[in-house]
């Protein structure tokens, strides 16, 4: 096995014309083939390899490595974008946001009245399968058998109601 050896600029550079023929094969858009090929030229250039195989081999690594980040990049955008356009879809006007902030404020007071100051009193998977199904009931008194003030979730909703506006 032939030692390591460091590429020269002149050397790396020399393969270019291949680079960007690999880069068009890879990619049909040629304005995406010249990116792609310019991005594995400077990473040639920043972090030249150690050859122990050919230099070809160590270019199409790059830029299939390259492109699957650029791939998965595109991917994640598209999520990020569609989730911020289910968001605009379903805005809200600013009456309603302003009862879901009321009854948020009304659901925080009612916890408080009860004595829970700690936010861990707070978490709904602590009372049951929430939103539609009580906690199951263990028998224990003085709460909602799950080890919660009186009523649970129905009565704590029925205080939250029940309080001053």
């Amino acid at each position: 096995m032939n030692p390591p050896t460091t590429l020269t600029a002149d050397r790396l550079m020399a393969h270019t014309g291949w680079v960007r023929r690999l880069a068009r094969t890879l990619v049909r858009d040629p304005a995406a083939a010249d990116d792609l090929a310019h991005d594995a030229l400077l990473v040639a250039l920043d972090r030249p390899p150690e050859v122990r195989e050919g230099i070809r081999s160590w270019f199409g690594r790059v830029l299939t490595n390259r492109l699957r980040m650029d791939a998965r990049a595109s991917r994640r955008r598209a999520a990020r974008e569609q989730a911020v356009m289910g968001l605009v879809a379903a805005s809200s006007t600013p009456e309603e946001v302003a009862q879901r902030l009321e009854l948020q404020r009304r659901l925080a007071e009612a916890m408080l009245s009860l004595g829970c100051r700690r936010p861990d009193c707070w978490r709904a998977d602590e009372w049951g399968s929430y939103p539609d199904q009580p906690p199951a009931d263990d028998g224990e008194a003085g709460g909602d058998g799950g080890g919660h003030p009186a009523g649970g979730e129905a009565g704590l909703l029925t205080r939250a109601r029940g309080l001053p506006s």
